[in-house]
């Protein structure tokens, strides 16, 4: 069993500890964090240095794949920690055994998919995207660094920009194309492109301000 260790110590590495342990997939070693003491114990697991310690840990075998748990309050960063690292350590992906994936699905690097979601046919999930449970993605394209909360419906031939936050049982209709950085609220339906960053909320999708 791979020993995995995480980017960020918060309420999202600590549910993707619980899912990956529960699934019997991974073991987790621990979490490295800029913001929290080294040696200190967060929900059962110990804060194994900063993140300028993480090459060097690798090398010496204290994990053998990491898993970006930066949350959704951080966009930018979560993309630049992916970056930084993608080219020297690998990223686990981790797909919770309860997903339904279509054979024909491409999932990429440093992804997350939680409990009963599913992943039609040719749907594309680029690396480091996070997926909340029971989200659906119906052959269309999620780029990378993207996270999909919970309940989230992607309709066919649909494409979700990088660094978006799809927020909580949001809609994205048929052959709609969702550019980079976008923020939609509870509940949003997208029956148009949004071709601007931002944050949308409502039926249908409108813009209430230019940042996410």
């Amino acid at each position: 069993m791979k020993r995995v260790a995480f980017i960020g110590s918060g309420e999202m590495a600590r549910h993707i500890a619980h899912y990956m342990v529960e699934d019997n997939q991974f073991e987790v070693v621990g979490y490295f964090d800029d913001f929290v003491e080294v040696g200190t114990i967060v929900n059962g697991y110990p804060i194994l240095g900063k993140l300028n310690d993480i090459e060097e840990s690798f090398k010496k075998g204290v994990f053998d794949e990491m898993i970006n748990a930066i949350g959704f309050t951080r966009m930018e960063y979560r993309k630049e920690t992916f970056e930084r690292f993608e080219h020297t350590i690998p990223f686990a992906t981790f797909i919770h055994s309860s997903v339904l994936v279509d054979s024909t699905a491409k999932i990429g690097k440093g992804v997350v998919v939680f409990p009963r979601c599913i992943l039609y046919l040719d749907s594309i999930v680029e690396d480091n995207v996070f997926i909340q449970i029971r989200s659906y993605v119906t052959d269309s394209i999620v780029k990378r660094h993207t996270m999909i909360s919970g309940t989230v419906s992607i309709a066919g031939r649909a494409e979700v920009g990088e660094c978006c936050n799809i927020g909580i049982s949001t809609t994205v209709s048929n052959d709609i194309k969702v550019c980079d950085f976008v923020r939609t609220g509870a509940g949003t339906v997208v029956v148009k492109d949004i071709t601007e960053p931002g944050t949308y909320v409502g039926v249908p999708a409108r813009k209430i301000k230019d940042t996410i």
